[in-house]
């Protein structure tokens, strides 16, 4: 989950709150799943990008296994990255 570009502040709130920054609402934050062969090409032109300004490659497509998403930890485990349950909570202004 290092490889997840989450500001600082976010990641020591969500540390601090016991929220997994992978379970909140997260606005102007997006995936894109794209082929292998295109996914440097993707990643330089996000870079050029003024809404993206700290685009990332954090992941690749594999066979599914027990779990259909996991993500590697710091320490270099893995663990499973469970659907969120209920509806997430949108910003309120």
């Amino acid at each position: 989950t290092q490889d997840i570009p989450v500001t600082d502040t976010v990641r020591s709130a969500c540390a601090f709150l016991g929220f997994d920054p992978l379970q909140i609402a997260n606005e102007g934050t997006f995936v894109a799943i794209v082929p292998e062969n295109a996914a440097q090409d993707a990643l330089t032109a996000l870079k050029k990008c003024k809404y993206t300004p700290n685009p990332a490659r954090i992941g690749t497509v594999q066979a599914s296994g027990r779990f259909p998403l996991v993500c590697e930890t710091a320490i270099g485990g893995t663990r499973p990255v469970p659907v969120p349950s209920g509806k997430l909570l949108p910003r309120i202004c």
